[in-house]
């Protein structure tokens, strides 16, 4: 295909500013510059326009007058930085004062431009400026979210072992128990009270499966699912040991859980579980060869913080390996075993609902640390 017949979008711009005089002298300036000529130029007068024409078409960039009739620039970023948020938004005003320019790039304005100072040079420098900046920023925003889609995925992956052997379990005791009958029934020995015994352990078999099953379907859609809620650490310890059990036991790793409390977290209780399952996971690659390994979970508060414990019997971590923990691609692991990615999107997982994760440089053995924002430090900070 030819460059004559490539059919490329010119980039838009929104000016948002009550003076007509103003927005000619953008406009001015924008036919002047040669890597703006090109852009298709929109206007509007209010603030109520600005919101409606941003909903009504994808902008490349905003040009915001600080004072609007019917609200301020800041008012409007507000408004509109949870639905645009890597729209560059260059904020244009008459105060060419320290105070404001800090007030706006505070509010989420990607730069800051005096009227006095428009012209084409600093209009096309300050816009592509914003316009590269903000691409970066959604690069990097894509970038993160496919890392933390393919750490899903891998939960996903690990959880299936895991899932096929707690369902071939209670498979393998109906498989049984239908024996059980057929040999009970060529030898005229049944009787009602063999049949009820019969039932009863077919039902909670049943029941069985039908835990792990509503289980799996909990954890896969609320992959999709990005809600932060308060919590109980009991359910999410559940719903952890639901997943890890059976390989826990096919590897022969003793488990053991100590919970001194059953508070209430503020956090997504499935993004959580993953991080654990991946602490889980990379202590039975660790240890799976040790003569004695075993994994312990421990749960306790901290003052504010529910402190989430995943101890192994592997010995301290040395420290040019600590340095780079949750450096992202880092890994110990052969090639086959692991991208490195576990720890440092855990990391950035957590700390999105105000969580932390943590290695513990100073136990004796190999402890790494969840830690999240108990129910009364967020009733707090909402009456606050």
């Amino acid at each position: 295909m030819s460059d004559q017949n490539v059919n490329i979008k010119p980039l838009s711009v929104l000016i948002a500013d009550d003076s007509h005089l103003d927005r000619k002298q953008i406009l001015r300036c924008i036919k002047k510059s040669e890597k703006l000529s090109q852009f298709d130029c929109d206007q509007v007068k209010s603030a109520a326009e600005t919101i409606s024409k941003l909903y009504e078409k994808e902008y490349d960039c905003l040009l915001l007058d600080y004072n609007l009739p019917d609200g301020s620039a800041i008012d409007v970023i507000t408004k509109i930085r949870t639905e645009t948020k890597f729209l560059p938004i260059v904020v244009i005003t008459g105060f060419n004062n320290q105070k404001v320019t800090i007030e706006v790039m505070k509010a989420g304005a990607s730069d800051y431009l005096s009227k006095e100072n428009v012209n084409s040079y600093s209009l096309e420098r300050i816009v592509t400026n914003a316009i590269e900046k903000s691409q970066l920023k959604l690069n990097a925003y894509k970038n993160k979210q496919k890392a933390l889609q393919n750490s899903k995925l891998a939960s996903l992956g690990i959880m299936a072992g895991g899932i096929a052997h707690e369902i071939n379990n209670p498979l393998a005791i109906l498989a049984g128990q239908a024996e059980v009958y057929k040999i009970l029934k060529s030898r005229d020995l049944i009787t009602e009270e063999k049949v009820d015994g019969l039932f009863d352990q077919i039902e909670k078999t049943v029941k069985r499966m039908a835990h792990i099953v509503d289980g799996l379907k909990s954890f896969c859609s609320d992959l999709r699912n990005e809600e932060v809620s308060l919590v109980s650490t009991n359910e999410i310890i559940e719903k952890v040991y639901t997943f890890t059990a059976a390989k826990l036991e096919s590897q022969k790793i003793p488990f053991e859980i100590i919970n001194s409390c059953d508070s209430r977290v503020s956090c997504n209780s499935t993004q959580v579980a993953q991080v654990i399952l991946n602490l889980i996971n990379n202590s039975i690659d660790a240890i799976s060869e040790q003569e004695k390994p075993w994994i312990r979970l421990e749960v306790s508060q901290f003052k504010n913080k529910v402190i989430i414990s995943v101890i192994d019997s592997g010995p301290k971590i040395p420290k040019q390996v600590q340095d780079n923990l949750f450096t992202p691609f880092f890994s110990t692991k052969g090639v086959d075993k692991g991208t490195g990615l576990g720890l440092s999107i855990s990391k950035g997982v957590l700390g999105t609902f105000g969580g932390s994760l943590e290695f513990d440089a100073q136990f004796k053995n190999t402890r790494f640390t969840v830690s999240l924002l108990a129910e009364e430090v967020v009733k707090q900070g909402r009456a606050a």
